[in-house]
């Protein structure tokens, strides 16, 4: 089985794995079997008759539980055959259980992590998965889409679209934050990794011009004031950058572990903007001996 997620061009194969996930609903559930509940039934019904002599309510009451059996028995026969399968939530990753039924192509789903309400379209003559959500994108929704497209930027090593990213994130942060307090009454998210990646790149272009503008949008939310000082630390390693970059104009091939000394800076601080700046593809670094060679890309 092919399982996908639309509009993002995702899709990957569920054969055997998806097999195994199918299970009956009734082992999931535990549902108590309709014969020991129609004998109860018919036990009970003698019971009575016994005790109150009416032989013609007696009757009344074994018809009652003959007819309950074999209703319960046709939907424990219906319940047994629809089958359970395990997918993960397009929004969070977290794995959905939809209840398969060849009767019916569509299952309306909710997540219970993020709490998305979800259409799944199940088309058994493709043997695919489509997920469609009902509700207009929220900024919570959007925002963790971009975190997911950041991480995969950063594991392909397309630092430029991480920063790309980064700042799209960051224009969304008020609207996210105002709706994680209403959704959830507070915001306890540590870590903000979009700022973490726009200071960092933006720092080593430099650009103060599109860090003053983070900076602004940080400011403008109380519950992310802590993160101006990363803001801050970003703008300043600006002018570094400019007097790394005209140390290595001014002499191609030096080496890495002399411009700590030549630049009277922090070795770790300098490392760290050769090391982003080359994420960017800014400076060349050619392995020599036990440090680098320095040179400046020519930028297209």
């Amino acid at each position: 089985m092919t399982v996908g997620i639309p509009g993002t061009g995702v899709y990957w194969q569920k054969s055997s794995s998806v097999r195994r996930q199918l299970t009956p609903r009734t082992q999931q559930h535990g549902n108590p079997g309709c014969f020991t509940v129609l004998v109860g039934l018919l036990v009970l019904a003698v019971i009575l008759g016994i005790l109150i002599q009416h032989w013609l309510l007696l009757l009344l009451v074994l018809a009652g539980a003959i007819v309950y059996g074999v209703v319960a028995y046709r939907k424990k026969d219906k319940s047994s055959n629809e089958q359970l399968m395990t997918v993960p939530c397009p929004q969070c990753s977290t794995a959905v259980k939809i209840p398969v039924d060849e009767n019916n192509s569509s299952v309306h789903v909710q997540c219970s992590s993020c709490g998305a309400r979800i259409q799944v379209n199940l088309h058994y003559e493709q043997m695919t998965t489509q997920w469609t959500t009902n509700e207009t994108p929220t900024s919570i929704t959007r925002y963790h889409e971009l975190l997911q497209q950041i991480e995969k930027a950063r594991s392909n090593h397309e630092y430029g679209r991480v920063l790309e990213l980064s700042i799209e994130s960051i224009y969304l942060l008020p609207a996210f934050v105002s709706e994680c307090i209403r959704e959830y009454g507070q915001w306890d998210i540590p870590i903000v990794p979009c700022i973490i990646y726009a200071c960092r790149y933006l720092s080593v272009i430099p650009d103060e011009h599109r860090l003053g503008v983070v900076r602004e949008i940080i400011a403008s939310v109380p519950q992310l004031a802590d993160w101006l000082e990363t803001v801050d630390e970003a703008m300043e390693t600006c002018e570094l950058t400019r007097r790394v970059y005209a140390y290595i104009e001014n002499n191609p091939g030096c080496l890495q572990r002399h411009l700590g000394k030549a630049l009277n800076e922090n070795g770790r601080w300098i490392s760290n903007v050769i090391r982003y700046a080359e994420q960017l593809g800014r400076i060349k670094r050619i392995p020599f001996q036990r440090t680098y060679q320095l040179y400046l890309a020519t930028l297209d």
